[in-house]
């Protein structure tokens, strides 16, 4: 009996153990992932806050919500205001209208994992601790058990579900780019597309809403590739997938390039 409950603490041990060790591994992956993403981010003066820091105190704070149409439909804090980061780097506008807010609370940029967040931190600037990122932003949030008052619609889903089904039943991580379809580079630095002048200039994450309907109508109803070569190039590749497909057109998928993080 002896033996059996020792057996049984054994392989409980070694469970848990493996869990951690995955859990270490992803944050590990996904902190080298932000720091081969070349963009300058110098961020003077930001502060960072977790979950449990905004609840406590959330009177204080001012949500800036930085993500895409698609990921803040799913679900979002209640009080969040809406303005995706391209947005923010491609319209003054909106850059001085969060600079006015900062004035009130403390602006709190959210995003997926928090690499957008400090690069709307950066974009927007700030001192004596006027500017907060969520710490890993929805990475999160997504586990937890929230209030209605807190956050609202799901807390696990990025991509709508039907798209999110229709990536799992295709092959979309190309090896290489097929023979016939257009091509679109998301990336920041747009290095492939400079190589590559049949190639449409596609970074999203640094372009406006308006902007970015313009390419969705350039490359609608037809077939497209993206080039990506970080994490967060790769996920826009998705987001740009999602919306030709909501105009006719098809995602066949993206290609990483050589460069690739």
């Amino acid at each position: 009996m002896k033996k059996r409950q020792s057996k049984i603490f054994i392989i409980i041990g070694v469970v848990i153990a493996t869990l951690f060790a995955v859990v270490i591994i992803y944050d590990f992956y996904e902190e080298s992932q932000k720091k081969e993403f070349r963009v300058p981010i110098t961020l003077p003066n930001v502060q960072e806050i977790t979950l449990e820091d905004y609840i406590t105190a959330k009177e204080m704070y001012q949500i800036i919500d930085v993500r895409e149409k698609e990921e803040f439909d799913q679900g979002h804090f209640t009080d969040a205001i809406h303005i995706p980061l391209g947005e923010l780097l491609g319209s003054q506008e909106r850059t001085e209208e969060v600079r006015v807010l900062r004035d009130e609370k403390k602006i709190t940029f959210f995003c997926h994992d928090g690499l957008r967040s400090q690069i709307a931190a950066d974009t927007v600037g700030g001192t004596n601790g006027q500017l907060v990122i969520f710490h890993k932003g929805h990475r999160q949030v997504r586990n937890k058990k929230l209030a209605d008052d807190i956050w609202t619609g799901s807390r696990k889903r990025v991509l709508p579900e039907d798209f999110h089904n229709a990536l799992k039943a295709r092959e979309y991580d190309l090896d290489e780019i097929p023979p016939g379809v257009v091509i679109a580079d998301v990336t920041w630095d747009q290095i492939y597309r400079t190589e590559h002048s049949d190639v449409i200039e596609a970074p999203l994450m640094r372009l406006t809403q308006e902007e970015i309907e313009e390419i969705v109508n350039d490359i609608s109803p037809r077939s497209f590739v993206s080039v990506c070569n970080s994490r967060m190039s790769c996920f826009y590749a998705k987001v740009l997938g999602y919306r030709v497909e909501q105009q006719g057109g098809y995602f066949s998928g993206y290609h990483r390039t050589e460069d690739a993080s």
